[in-house]
């Protein structure tokens, strides 16, 4: 942003145009310039730099003295140009000095209408300030109409839209300033250059001559020309920094004006119906333009047909010979209908914009009557949240409104381009009747042209409206007390929840049978359908579990169902509740099974593969549970595991080995592999324990101490009884195996009744004298070796000669 002068202080000068260079350049003014021209009487010092006191108008008694020497300066040089000979006597020279007064003169009236308006644009400035300094309040009471404020609201943003182009037009003017100061330092230059070819003047009084003489009077005219321009600049610099004082001085009186009834506006009834009944004349007056508009796009439109049907049976009539003057004039003939038919298609291409501009404001002007309704609600209820909500939505259209205003923009750059275009052509072209044609061309783009412009208007007044309105309601919101924000915060909350909650994850189609006919229908899956199915299941998931661990507990209770069947079977029905649950959710909240078809194509592979386990062990389950081989509490053996059976679930059972481990074993494995099971049947198991004795022992005496041993310990069963079998004539001993019973259902430990009865039976061999023989082996040496061992060094750990002997057991 340039930065402002103020208009009413002194300006670098206030006197005539040489002077005024003089005093911007710091160079003194040629002392050529007073004398001996035809320019000498507008050149004498008149003005002066010196600061005027204020006159009562507004203006400075400089200015008013500048004013003046300018309309003197203007007369003179009007006369100057008066007294030159008619155009196209005399030499060039003489032509340019006549052109170079012309110019001078009307750069001097420009400055004139510059200088009054500055001193009326002063005196507007001097008004407003005292204005706004004697303004104590508007004569009525509050409260304060909204029409009024919206009155005031536009003072101001005109006011400062039109200081912000004097700006503009301020750095610009300061451009041309810097621009005609160069071309008068050059015209300084060559005038300078124009005197020292001057000789000196004769002492016999004799003239110079007259060659040298007009060449130095054309150098000093170009020279006062371009004097002139600076100080046109000048005044238009100050003009346009008087108008951004102007302007800003209203913008700020208005703006006094606004923050003194801004909290006293209220928006009544009757302002509505007079905003409402002004609308209504408007709509009423756009439709009548609208049938007029749509008449004469009919005739447009019948133009166009008839153009069409014209150049049509041209074509159809039979060709001249080719080269004949009936030829030429056939063909010159296409062309002009031609041509006819694509104007007639501008035209009513014109006549369709015209009308859907027409139906666009028309919708606007319905549009904008609600939303005068609408402001008039805000106003009254002072909601927060519908405050809020509407200065995000007037962000949304205005950033529509801009693209639309981008987009009229480029159609009317277009339009002009193509009016231009035609322009160029008209004046290349010198037949009159392609003239014709040319024009209305020119004009059918002017006239789409015109008719985009009027669609801007439209658009750009709306989008200075809602701007307006967006302010107000930021204000309003900046108005409300704590409790008013809170409230309109927890309504916006719960707006945002409502969103999120219907807010639409995807689409399932659902068929649906309709008086006997099968009716496919699209529904949409949200998330508070989704939610809801959640909870549901949560909720039946808590419920099921409840019901099934009371029917487990009667089923045990009452009907005498083993705890451990009752587990399982309670597990299978909470599976099913479930998956009937998971149905029944689904169709509570209005989502159909066909939501999951999607995943059908997508995991077909998947369950090829994946759920190919899955099922199978779900399977196996299933045939678990129906055909029992095993159950809870079991002892089996799976491959390498042996445990107890702990759990038989769904998928998989849990076995826990000796050593508290549990294992999860799939249940397809218990019908795939071998599985002992220890307890299937019968809860009784025979166990062995084998034992050697001495060759010296008597083999019955062993066979009646092993009996004694597994009689004497309680967790061997009597029934089966124990018997001892002389398995084996071994090595070292003799091999007996001791067989005994034990029951699983009374909780028999094998391993620990195994280390028992071991314990008891070192001990009843020790009292029997019974020997437990180990391993012996006796070793037989060469006589040759030993010899050669007895004969060795004592501590030769040397290697055998490679003759000797090795030594050999048996």
């Amino acid at each position: 942003m340039p930065t402002l002068v103020s208009a009413r202080s002194p300006a670098p000068c206030r006197a005539l145009a040489a002077l005024l260079l003089a005093l911007v350049l710091g160079t003194p003014a040629p002392a050529a310039l007073a004398q001996g021209s035809l320019l000498a009487p507008l050149l004498k010092g008149e003005g002066k730099t010196a600061a005027a006191p204020t006159a009562k108008d507004g203006a400075t008694k400089e200015d008013s003295d500048e004013l003046t020497a300018v309309t003197k300066a203007l007369e003179q040089a009007r006369q100057a140009l008066a007294r030159q000979p008619a155009t196209g006597a005399g030499s060039e020279e003489r032509l340019e000095r006549q052109y170079l007064l012309a110019q001078l003169a009307r750069s001097l009236d420009r400055q004139k209408d510059t200088l009054e308006k500055l001193r009326r644009v002063q005196q507007q400035t001097a008004d407003q300030e005292a204005q706004a300094k004697t303004w104590k309040g508007f004569d009525s009471p509050a409260p304060y109409s909204a029409l009024l404020a919206d009155q005031l609201r536009d003072a101001r943003d005109n006011a400062l839209a039109q200081a912000k182009a004097s700006e503009v037009r301020q750095t610009l003017l300061r451009d041309e300033q810097a621009a005609a100061t160069e071309k008068y330092k050059a015209a300084q230059v060559q005038l300078r250059q124009a005197e020292e070819k001057l000789p000196p003047v004769p002492r016999n009084g004799g003239s110079p001559d007259a060659g040298v003489q007009e060449a130095r009077d054309q150098a000093e005219l170009r020279s006062r020309l371009a004097a002139q321009a600076v100080a046109e600049a000048d005044a238009g610099v100050r003009l346009a920094s008087a108008e951004v004082t102007l302007y800003r001085t209203q913008a700020a009186f208005h703006g006094q004006q606004l923050d003194a009834i801004r909290n006293a506006v209220r928006f009544s009834q009757a302002d509505l119906d007079t905003v409402l009944g002004e609308l209504d004349k408007e709509h009423a007056i756009q439709e009548a333009a609208l049938v007029r508009q749509r008449q004469r796009t009919a005739k447009a439109q019948q133009a166009l047909d008839d153009a069409e049907k014209a150049l049509l049976r041209a074509r159809e009539r039979p060709a001249p010979p080719p080269g004949s003057s009936a030829a030429t004039a056939h063909n010159a003939q296409l062309a002009a209908l031609a041509q006819t038919a694509a104007l007639r298609r501008i035209q009513l291409d014109n006549a369709h914009l015209a009308y859907d501009t027409l139906q666009s404001m028309l919708t606007i002007r319905s549009q904008e009557r609600q939303a005068w309704q609408y402001r008039w609600m805000l106003m009254n209820t002072r909601d927060a949240a519908k405050l809020r909500e509407t200065s995000q939505s007037f962000t949304q259209v205005l950033e529509r409104l801009d693209s639309w205003t981008r987009y009229l923009n480029g159609e009317i750059d277009l339009a002009i381009g193509q009016a231009n275009d035609y322009q160029r052509r008209l004046r290349a072209t010198a037949v009159a009747e392609e003239e014709a044609n040319l024009r209305e061309f020119q004009r059918a783009y002017q006239a789409r042209a015109d008719i985009y412009r009027d669609a801007l208007q439209v658009v750009s007044n709306l989008q200075r409206t809602l701007r307006q309105w967006q302010q107000e309601f930021d204000a309003s919101r900046g108005d409300l007390s704590l409790g008013d924000r809170a409230a309109g915060w927890a309504t916006t909350l719960a707006s945002s929840a409502r969103v999120l909650w219907n807010f639409e994850l995807f689409t399932a189609e659902d068929t649906l049978e309709v008086d006997g006919r099968q009716v496919k229908a699209v529904r949409s899956v949200t998330v508070g359908k989704s939610i809801g199915a959640v909870l549901l299941l949560v909720l039946g998931y808590v419920v099921s579990a409840w019901l099934v661990r009371r029917l487990r507990r009667l089923a045990v209770e009452r009907f005498g169902v083993q705890p451990a069947l009752a587990k399982i079977l309670s597990r299978w029905g909470h599976f099913i509740l479930l998956a009937v649950l998971f149905v029944i959710s689904l169709d509570l909240v209005k989502i159909p099974l066909t939501v999951f078809a999607f995943l059908g194509g997508a995991l077909a592979i998947g369950f090829g593969f994946g759920a190919q386990n899955l099922l199978k062990n779900l399977m196996s389950g299933i045939m678990l549970l129906i055909e029992r081989p095993l159950r809870v509490g079991d002892l089996v053996e799976v491959g390498n595991v042996v445990g107890t059976v702990t759990n038989i679930s769904i998928r998989s059972s849990i076995v826990r080995n000796g050593d508290g481990i549990e294992v999860l074993i799939p249940n397809s494995s218990f019908l795939e592999n071998n599985v002992i099971n220890w307890t299937y049947s019968n809860a009784r198991v025979r166990r062995a324990i084998k034992v050697g004795a001495d060759y010296g022992a008597s083999a019955r005496q062993v066979s009646e101490v092993l009996l004694g041993v597994a009689g004497r310990h309680g967790q061997v069963l009597k029934e089966p009884a124990p018997r001892v079998l002389l398995e084996d004539f071994g090595a070292d001993a003799l091999m007996f195996s001791l067989e005994y019973w034990i029951d699983y259902a009374q909780g028999a430990d094998a391993r620990q009744i195994a280390s028992d009865l071991r314990f008891m039976i070192e001990r009843a061999f020790a009292d029997a004298g019974i020997g437990i023989p180990f391993p012996q082996r006796v070793v037989h040496l060469h006589p040759a070796a030993a010899a050669a061992a007895a004969t060795a060094a004592p501590g030769d750990t040397g290697p055998a000669s490679p003759g000797a002997p090795a030594p050999q057991s048996s």
